[in-house]
């Protein structure tokens, strides 16, 4: 769409330098007409030769007015166009804070999840260690009940009560 809207600038743009070329193909050709309908060439003399060329005058005017205006008409399009450029710089700023409180919400959440995964890797540990003492104890009992020296057994008593001291510390742990 924008390429059309080029193109057809190009056409307009093309269209007026046309213009103005025969606009001054035709004033500068039309004191060559009417001096040659009234006079003939070689019968001139300096002071008409300066009067015909005073007759361009007319020309010369015109075209500085016409290069003027279009000085004044790129002024314009040009402060247009910087115009839409500000506003479209301003835009550009304002998604890029938005682009950065995102990415501060994006951050914040990241760590929070990462904190719970944190804590939740230690519950699972604690956990594990539960599981781990709670069978190690089992066997301790099955070996007690399956014992029949006194010194091991005291042994085992003694590892035992150890390792429940322990469960009690890791559950109160998991609790908190």
């Amino acid at each position: 769409m924008s390429e059309d809207i080029v193109k057809t600038k190009e056409a307009s743009v093309g269209r007026v330098m046309l213009g103005v070329i025969v606009i001054w193909a035709s004033m500068s050709v039309f004191p060559y007409v009417i001096q040659g309908l009234y006079s003939p060439w070689a019968e001139w003399t300096l002071s008409e030769h300066a009067l015909f060329g005073d007759t361009f005058g007319f020309t010369n005017s015109f075209f500085s007015s016409l290069a003027l205006a279009f000085l004044v008409y790129s002024s314009y399009l040009q402060r247009r166009d910087l115009d839409l450029q500000r506003r479209a710089l301003k835009a550009q700023e304002e998604e890029l804070q938005l682009t950065r409180e995102e990415h501060r919400k994006s951050a914040a959440a990241q760590a929070e999840a990462a904190a719970e995964l944190k804590e939740q890797n230690r519950l699972q540990l604690l956990s594990l260690k539960l599981d781990t003492l709670e069978k190690s104890m089992d066997g301790y009992v099955r070996h007690i009940k399956g014992s029949s020296n006194r010194d091991e057994v005291t042994e085992l008593n003694r590892i035992l009560r150890n390792q429940k001291r322990r469960y009690t510390e890791l559950y109160q742990e998991l609790n908190i």
